[in-house]
């Protein structure tokens, strides 16, 4: 501000000098007229020409004062979208409990249960997928992941996801049902798990689909 102050005071001191130089050169063709001197005359309207010249232009510099206004601010609005949120639950018609179905010829039981998965918030357009990854919990021995003791299956309306991938789901809010199937292995560590209450956690994961 103050180097704007400065300015300003040296445009009107140009002013004042430019004031001075038109008041002596009308003085000057005033004597020239009263001497009767064309010579002296001409001198006087071009030094006084000269002169209006130089305080058009100083009257046209631009000049700042201190309450002229030098600055501007743009104003604009952004309202962010809405975060994606991804929820799991089970579904209404599935107990918490996994439930066993009939044993095969060997004597092994297919337990079945199922998840619902809401994809909310997702722009419209947008080509994801979503991934579930099971994993299983013995409780009763130090929360250990057991699922290696499992073939885990994810189908969806009949047909298995390979990986637990889905390329296909909805992403309107609208829930996605998907069975989960744990078939124990035939060996001796998965028996060793019989009798034992397992917790069953279902992972799912929205991410850009692949081209």
């Amino acid at each position: 501000m103050h180097d704007l102050h400065s300015y300003a005071m040296k445009t009107r001191h140009s002013l004042f000098r430019a004031a001075g130089h038109i008041i002596k050169a009308m003085n000057n063709a005033a004597n020239a007229a009263e001497k009767g001197s064309s010579i002296e005359m001409r001198k006087a309207k071009f030094l006084l020409t000269l002169a209006a010249a130089a305080a058009v232009m100083s009257t046209a510099a631009m000049s700042f004062a201190q309450w002229d206004t030098m600055k501007a601010t743009a104003i604009g609005t952004v309202t962010l979208t809405q975060p994606i949120v991804v929820s799991a639950t089970q579904t209404a018609d599935s107990p918490a409990i996994f439930t066993a179905g009939t044993p095969n010829a060997e004597g092994v039981s297919t337990y079945t249960g199922s998840v619902a998965i809401k994809a909310a918030g997702v722009p419209d357009g947008t080509n994801a997928s979503l991934t579930l990854t099971p994993t299983v919990i013995d409780t009763t021995n130090g929360n250990v992941d057991v699922k290696d003791n499992f073939t885990i299956t994810i189908k969806k309306d009949s047909t298995t996801l390979t990986g637990g991938k889905d390329n296909a789901p909805n992403l309107t809010g609208a829930e996605n049902t998907y069975s989960v199937e744990l078939v124990p292995n035939d060996d001796d560590a998965a028996k060793a798990l019989a009798g034992r209450a397992l917790k069953v956690e279902v992972l799912a994961e929205l991410a850009k689909a692949s081209a």
